[in-house]
């Protein structure tokens, strides 16, 4: 679909759009970084609520329903391992933590059965989610080695992992 889309329709791609009007005829006049301007008849908008506002304002009447918008804190902990010899690991999308199981991450994406060549064969690799709507504590209250170190040990009582090799956290 995207294929056909990119071919059929014309589009504009990493553009900073500062303004849009609306102009007669049903159509938006875009005005971009540098002052380059331009019409369209459809626009996508991709930003997150907060700069969606501010594009829509002038020309949207219920703009202000964007702005109640919660954006959840939410940290990402990448994490890799060295694999233990005779254990068969993981396959599969990953997983969701229910909240009755009252584990202290929301999930893992298994990175290194997903995507191959992000992660030494020798190595399993995992994307762990923490904090989120159900746990914002956890990322208003600990640092984010803390975090990091928590996601650690949560995989490690999930899964039988070797050695550490890798410990990344990026916040969102």
């Amino acid at each position: 679909l995207v294929y056909v889309l990119k071919k059929e329709v014309p589009y504009l791609t990493s553009a900073e759009v500062i303004k849009i009007l609306k102009k007669e005829r049903n159509l938006y006049q875009l005005i971009l970084k540098g002052g380059k301007k331009f019409l369209a008849k459809r626009i996508i908008i991709t930003t997150n609520a907060k700069d969606t506002v501010k594009l829509l304002r002038n020309i949207y009447t219920k703009v202000e329903l964007l702005e109640k918008i919660n954006y959840p804190p939410l940290a990402v902990v990448s994490l890799a391992f060295r694999r233990k010899k005779g254990i068969s690991y993981l396959q599969g999308f990953g997983f969701l933590v229910p909240q009755k199981e009252q584990r202290k991450i929301l999930g893992a994406i298994f990175v290194s059965s997903l995507f191959q060549g992000r992660c030494p064969s020798e190595e399993i690799c995992f994307s762990v989610f923490l904090c989120g709507e159900t746990q914002k504590d956890l990322c208003n209250n600990l640092a984010l080695e803390e975090l990091e170190s928590l996601a650690e040990k949560e995989i490690r009582a999930l899964f039988p992992v070797g050695e550490k090799t890798l410990g990344r956290i990026k916040f969102y």
